[in-house]
């Protein structure tokens, strides 16, 4: 398997319900995207 390529990630939480949290990815292309959900770490 190959490692996806990320332009950008980010975390933020929520300022009116503490302790939700939102991660954002942003990949380099379609192929890096699914790469990254064929990980098993992703599928778990």
């Amino acid at each position: 398997m190959r490692c996806a390529q990320k332009k950008v990630s980010f975390l933020q939480e929520d300022r009116e319900a503490r302790g939700h949290f939102i991660f954002h990815e942003i990949f380099a292309g379609q192929a890096d995207f699914e790469a990254h959900n064929a990980m098993p770490y992703v599928k778990a």
